[in-house]
């Protein structure tokens, strides 16, 4: 199923958080959103914690912590859309919005933005912090990889 943004409703303590991934391809459905299109799925909404939407996800996850109001993140919008289609196969792309969920912000030290923090089997990998153009992330993106230990 080709989906812009598959959204997750994710539950912290006190509040609603939620969680988007960001495209593997450009397939637009026809909701409009401030990234493009969004196609929600009942299968979104299964997820009632962070930890359990990495605990579910077996490839490695870059998540975007970012804000609505973040120019640097605006800018890495697109960014994130390509290097999910060029690591398709590799890791899934997700974002975090910051002001939503500030507990996750809190909770993995986002002290700027965006921060893209690299996460698998639940653990973080690496972290980057600020915009960097798509060959650059990518080619960051695959050095931390060789960091996770090959299974099987």
């Amino acid at each position: 199923m080709n989906l812009l943004f598959a959204v997750f409703l994710i539950l912290s303590l006190h509040s609603l958080s939620l969680i988007a991934l960001v495209p593997s391809s450009l397939h637009r459905p026809n909701l409009k959103s401030k990234f493009g299109s969004i196609h929600f799925s009942k299968s979104a909404l299964k997820y009632k914690t962070f930890d359990e939407f990495l605990g579910s996800i077996t490839e490695p996850v870059l998540v975007d912590f970012y804000a609505e109001w973040c120019g640097p993140c605006k800018m890495m919008q697109p960014v994130l859309e390509d290097v999910a289609s060029r690591l398709e196969n590799v890791a899934k792309v997700a974002k975090v919005d910051t002001d939503k969920s500030p507990r996750l912000g809190s909770r993995y030290e986002v002290e700027a933005l965006p921060t893209l923090i690299l996460f698998h089997n639940g653990q973080v990998v690496e972290r980057f912090i600020g915009y960097r153009t798509a060959d650059v992330l990518e080619s960051e993106i695959r050095q931390a990889l060789t960091k996770i230990p090959k299974s099987g």
